[in-house]
């Protein structure tokens, strides 16, 4: 028996199982008019899906998610009907539950469906381009990094944050060349900047100037990631040590056999490790000694309430003491007030970043601060 008949079979007579795309199935049944009593139902199929799908011979996993529409109200074109169940498979948490289609749900979904084709396009189309943020010595002020934020400028939207797509080019597979993408433009950009500032490195008081990128779990579970980054290195001639991934306490945790073998592979390159957003998720030490991180950065949770809550200056200075222990450069993010500053400072963090210091900006803009630090090195080195 196939698959559409062996789901036939669960419902009575009147039902119908119609395939939308791929291997989705819609289902409609006269027995679906009560929302509750039908809530019930749907849950009740779920159960019996699974086992009698078993007994195919190639592995399968089989997800059952329902969608009930009510002949009451206006029948969604097909468009629409595929759109929802793009959005159901790709964004809904209970998976073995009913979706009940309504109006609205039926026009976010297809509106982020629009957005999802347009995102697959944007990349060739070059409507990606990255701003940089610099980080900045707690010692002296100076400009000790760079990390790389991406943006989308839609033709029509104007500008969209990554906070908007990336969880959607996550969900459509295309997470890996946009994120390749990512670091082969900051591995690029930053070799720019070395050669209009060269005394970036070569004089002992300015540092090397290193560049961050984030990476995405999607990113870490790739078999070609480490060529990936092998690849922008060698393309743009970047030395391994400039260069930083960061990637996110989830990230680890969820693909911690992965990850781990991944990280190793990269850090073996030179390539430095930041585990992004700490105090997040669910780190544990056991995870730090795991990986090889070299760069912690406390997340802005706990820096917004460091002037005002004992137990987060608490937690913050037991932190970069123990990532201290472990040789990690603290970095505090998302600084915005001279008192979170004096606080974090005092605390013993080594880096920062916020708005107080510097917002996300545009390449030329970047090149504007750092000419300015060289300049203000220069000026103070002649006065000596």
């Amino acid at each position: 028996m196939d698959r559409r008949a062996t789901l036939l079979a669960m419902f009575n007579p009147r039902g119908s199982i119609t395939v939308i795309t791929g291997p989705m199935f819609s289902g409609k049944t006269a027995e679906l008019i009560r929302l509750c009593e039908r809530a019930r139902i749907a849950r009740r199929k779920v159960v019996l899906i699974r086992p009698a799908l078993d007994d195919r011979t190639e592995p399968e996993t089989v997800r059952s998610r329902f969608g009930v529409a009510f002949p009451a109200r206006p029948v969604p074109d097909s468009s629409s009907i595929e759109a929802v169940a793009t959005e159901t498979r790709a964004d809904v948490v209970a998976i073995e539950e009913a979706q009940f289609f309504d109006a609205g749900l039926r026009d976010r979904a297809v509106a982020k469906n629009a957005v999802g084709w347009e995102l697959a396009k944007a990349l060739e189309r070059g409507q990606f381009r990255l701003e940089y943020q610099p980080v900045v010595s707690l010692r002296d002020r100076s400009i000790v990094g760079i990390e790389a934020l991406l943006r989308w400028d839609h033709p029509d939207r104007g500008t969209i944050p990554p906070s908007e797509f990336i969880g959607l080019a996550e969900t459509r597979g295309l997470m890996v060349p946009i994120g390749n993408w990512v670091l082969d433009e900051a591995c690029r950009q930053l070799v720019e900047w070395a050669a209009l500032f060269p005394s970036y490195g070569r004089d002992p008081a300015l540092k090397p100037l290193g560049v961050a990128v984030n990476v995405s779990g999607r990113q870490l579970r790739g078999a070609d990631f480490v060529s990936a980054v092998k690849v922008a290195l060698e393309r743009n001639d970047l030395a391994p040590s400039q260069l930083c991934l960061e990637i996110t306490e989830t990230a680890l945790i969820e693909e911690t056999a992965e990850a781990r073998e991944t990280l190793e592979a990269i850090a073996a390159l030179g390539v430095h490790i930041a585990l992004d957003d700490f105090g997040t998720g669910y780190s544990s030490l056991a995870h730090l000694r795991q990986f090889p991180v070299d760069v912690l950065k406390i997340d802005r949770s706990f820096v917004d309430r460091v002037e005002t809550n004992d137990r987060e200056r608490q937690i913050v200075a037991a932190v970069t003491a123990m990532a201290h222990v472990l040789n990690m450069i603290v970095i505090a993010e998302g600084i915005e007030t001279l008192g979170q500053l004096t606080q974090l400072t005092d605390l013993g963090c080594d880096h920062a970043q916020g708005y107080l210091l510097a917002r996300p900006m545009r390449p030329e803009a970047l090149e504007l601060l750092l000419r300015a630090q060289e300049s203000a090195h220069v000026a103070s080195s002649g006065a000596a």
